[in-house]
């Protein structure tokens, strides 16, 4: 995942419809592909907006096992985060991938509504708060 900020401090959230759930930019590697391009890659498919690897800053992990068939893949695993910080006020965003559609910048407050009750929300809300 990435956790992304502009400059009046507004976050992107991007919807999941196979999760139906909204969450950070991200998802699963592609063969042979690094964790931090697999980042890079989930952002601009999910939102549009192209980062260089200098970009995001590594701020922490969660290991998880899925609780229900079909969210997740059967076997357990990791989900790094990755938080960026973007110049300017507001990036125009598109999704070219139909696994997260309608991304938008919201709120600290917007967000937690929307995603607070996520087992990853703690580890997303300390990012959100590093800057």
């Amino acid at each position: 995942m990435v956790v992304v900020s502009d400059a009046v401090g507004k976050f992107i959230a991007v919807y999941s419809p196979r999760r139906a759930e909204w969450g950070s930019p991200g998802g699963w590697r592609e063969p042979g592909e690094s964790v931090v391009g697999c980042a890079l890659r989930e952002l601009a498919e999910e939102t549009g907006v192209q980062l260089r690897p200098s970009d995001l800053r590594a701020v922490g992990f969660e290991r998880f096992e899925p609780v229900s068939s079909g969210r997740w893949p059967e076997r357990g695993g990791s989900m790094q985060l990755f938080r960026a910080t973007i110049a300017q006020e507001g990036t125009d965003l598109h999704a070219s991938e139909p696994d997260a559609v309608a991304p938008a910048w919201v709120s600290p407050e917007q967000f937690a509504a929307l995603s607070g009750s996520r087992f990853w929300w703690p580890l997303v809300a300390h990012a959100m708060q590093s800057g």
